[in-house]
């Protein structure tokens, strides 16, 4: 069984898929996938191509390319036509195996790409704790993370999510609330197959 699992900026995705690893569950991150071809040239040509001021030393600079493409729908499109394809066909490759495969996606809606799973997984939590984790995590200023968490909310509206995990309180709730979570998919597999 295939699962995506996505959720919005600050959300806490990766500590969830850090919880589901450490229950020996397959675990694959579309981010992951993304920083590994950053490190391929062929990819980064593709990439330069398009965009040639995000070429710096060689490589791929992450933070100029965000600002080309965040509030250019156009300039957005270009780049998505380039990695999506690729990470999408990645990520489906890495996660056909049997038993329960996790595959955190972040724009999985936005993609359309929940056609792609079996079960969707949402990852919440508050707007003040979003904001709080990714002025930390990545120091940006809280007008772009609250127009980033906006634009992300209008896509999860009339959506099939088959579970939410609310992450607004400690590690020990959040891991609790996630081997329920695997509980319930370990038996709907049982059905599945």
């Amino acid at each position: 069984m295939r699962i995506a699992l996505t959720g919005g900026i600050g959300s806490g995705k990766s500590a969830v898929m850090d919880i589901i690893r450490s229950h020996g569950y397959n675990c694959v991150s579309s981010d992951a996938i993304n920083d590994a071809l950053l490190q391929n040239p062929d990819y980064i040509e593709q990439i330069a191509r398009v965009f040639p001021t995000a070429l710096v030393d060689k490589k791929i600079d992450k933070r100029v390319l965000a600002k080309i493409v965040f509030n250019n729908n156009k300039e957005r499109k270009k780049l998505n036509n380039i990695a999506h394809p690729i990470i999408r066909n990645l990520a489906l490759e890495m996660s056909d195996y049997h038993g329960l495969n996790f595959v955190e996606v972040p724009l999985l809606f936005e993609c359309g790409f929940e056609v792609d799973y079996d079960k969707v997984v949402v990852v919440t939590a508050d707007i003040e704790t979003r904001i709080e984790r990714v002025k930390a995590r990545d120091n940006r200023p809280v007008t772009e993370i609250k127009s980033i968490i906006n634009s992300q909310i209008k896509c999860y509206a009339n959506k099939k999510i088959d579970y939410t995990i609310e992450n607004n309180s400690s590690l020990e709730d959040l891991t609790e609330k996630v081997e329920i979570m695997l509980f319930n998919l370990e038996k709907a597999n049982i059905n599945f197959r």
